[in-house]
């Protein structure tokens, strides 16, 4: 089954108003705009279920709902894309969130990845602090590219050739998958690791 219609039926969330969000989360409010004058018009009940549900920010009027006024929730992209939350946070957080995306040890082997965490902090500090702050865009889109790594060793059946984390961030092997993950993000919102242990739609 596609994985935007396993959301939708696994949230209860209607198909137009999964559309909504989706283009809403990648800014994509001329296709929204678009859908509306060529295809169909949206109803107002759509977009005011969206707000009762608390996908949607509370707009000025409910009577006459405008595009520019609909403004996203962490909702979408917490419950729905399994995104980990990466704003206001400090390094710290974003070391953990790193340790905790990153497989333990390789596939059903006894070798563990995650040996000499310091050194692997210093890496990841060098990696993705910019003058002192944290940049959160690279930091999200590699815990992505270490979701898109599991699902494509889960395919292989390579999960025990993952690499140390201390190598993986040495030798940045999230940018090998970064063109890969961007795709789809554009696609689908995000890189989950399949809940199936095979390979997940998303990729």
């Amino acid at each position: 089954m596609n994985e935007i219609i396993k959301r939708c039926i696994n949230h209860k969330v209607p198909f137009v108003s999964y559309m909504i969000l989706h283009l809403l989360y990648n800014e994509e409010q001329d296709v929204l705009v678009n859908y509306c004058i060529n295809v169909s018009k949206i109803e107002t009940k759509e977009f005011l279920w969206l707000i009762d549900n608390k996908y949607l920010e509370e707009v000025k009027n409910r009577d006459l709902i405008i595009v520019e006024d609909l403004v996203l929730t962490d909702k979408f992209s917490s419950e729905i894309l399994k995104i980990t939350n990466t704003k206001n946070i400090t390094f710290d957080v974003a070391f953990d969130q790193l340790r905790n995306h990153f497989p333990s040890k390789a596939g059903n082997s006894e070798r563990r990845l995650q040996g000499d965490p310091p050194r692997c902090k210093r890496l990841y500090q060098n990696i993705i602090m910019k003058n002192d702050k944290i940049d959160v865009e690279l930091h999200s889109m590699i815990l992505q590219c270490i979701n898109y790594e599991i699902n494509v060793k889960t395919k292989s059946r390579s999960l025990e050739y993952f690499k140390l984390l201390t190598t993986w961030l040495q030798q940045k092997e999230y940018e090998l998958y970064i063109k890969d993950v961007e795709e789809v993000i554009k696609k689908n919102g995000s890189v989950n690791i399949a809940s199936n242990g095979g390979f997940s739609e998303d990729v």
